[in-house]
């Protein structure tokens, strides 16, 4: 009888042994698992953070890049002017003076029908649209054709294209990257290459 109390004795201290040592690897676990929880929880936020970081400095970017490019597009606009007054002098130094006439309707769409400055590559450094503006000028003045040069403001963005006075259907204007007509109104949709902004100002420069 008191063998088997004994054995009985040894069977519950095995069984309790068991159940702690059960419960000190569950405790342990938990732990680990918190830990990691909290380890995952960090590296998430560390992630949205670094996301958010790295969202605000491509809008930086971007924004540097706009006033990049809207400098450039100004320091083009400025050479345009200087060079169509270079033009003029060289004109009048040389004795030569081309008769400009405000055409009709049908007289523009002839002439940029036949002009080819649509068809040249468009690059934003070597050849953007101040140059197509500048270039449909010259080629208008050199025909005896009144043509403007329009600075446009569209939402922010410095834009340029053309216009005509038209003795039939009054003041026109086209975007001299494709020859389509666009209408120039503040507030307006600009719409010409496909554009979808508000027109804030423009300027015109005969």
């Amino acid at each position: 009888m008191v063998r088997w109390d004994k054995k009985m004795d040894n069977i519950k201290k095995i069984g309790l042994s068991v159940i702690i040592f059960l419960v000190a690897i569950a405790v342990i676990l938990m732990i680990i698992f918190y830990n990691m929880s909290q380890s995952l929880n960090t590296l998430e936020k560390q992630k949205e953070s670094l996301e958010t970081e790295l969202k605000s400095i491509n809008n930086e970017l971007g924004i540097v890049n706009n006033k990049i490019i809207n400098t450039n597009i100004n320091i083009d606009q400025k050479i345009t002017n200087l060079n169509s007054v270079k033009s003029d002098i060289e004109k009048l130094q040389s004795g030569k003076k081309v008769e400009l006439h405000d055409p009709t309707y049908i007289e523009v769409q002839h002439f940029l029908s036949r002009d080819k400055t649509n068809k040249i590559p468009y690059n934003k450094y070597s050849f953007n649209c101040v140059n197509f503006a500048m270039e449909v000028n010259n080629n208008a003045e050199e025909n005896g054709i009144r043509c403007v040069y329009v600075g446009v403001d569209l939402t922010g963005v410095d834009h340029a294209c053309v216009g005509f006075y038209t003795t039939d259907k009054g003041m026109m204007y086209f975007e001299p990257q494709d020859d389509s007509r666009v209408y120039l109104k503040i507030g307006r949709r600009y719409l010409g290459l496909g554009y979808d902004w508000k027109v804030f100002g423009f300027e015109l420069y005969w």
